[in-house]
């Protein structure tokens, strides 16, 4: 079953999502008081369709790969499966069936 969100619940999920991201931080900036809290939200939309799309462990790792190497120019994260399962897992425990 699908549920639509409202505007106050989609803000929610989309800011936890960052948050997420945020406490990764695959480029080490977060720690820097002063670095603007929206370096990784050109994933958020993005990984969030990929979630609502039910894509797998495998297939969220492979668009982090592909998306840290062509547009961060990362070529080995070590920590990429391990936060792909953590995102996934959040969003299949709080938001599964959620659409924007």
């Amino acid at each position: 079953m699908t549920e639509q969100l409202t505007k106050e619940k989609s803000h929610q999920r989309w800011s936890e999502l960052r948050d997420l991201l945020n406490e990764w931080d695959f480029i080490g900036v977060m720690d820097d008081p002063n670095w603007p809290r929206d370096e990784y939200e050109c994933l958020i939309d993005p990984l969030m369709n990929r979630l609502e799309s039910g894509q797998t462990v495998p297939e969220l790792t492979q668009f982090l790969e592909d998306n840290l190497r062509d547009h961060f120019g990362m070529h080995r994260v070590e920590s990429l499966d391990d936060f792909a399962k953590r995102v996934k897992s959040w969003f299949d425990e709080k938001w599964s069936g959620s659409v924007k």
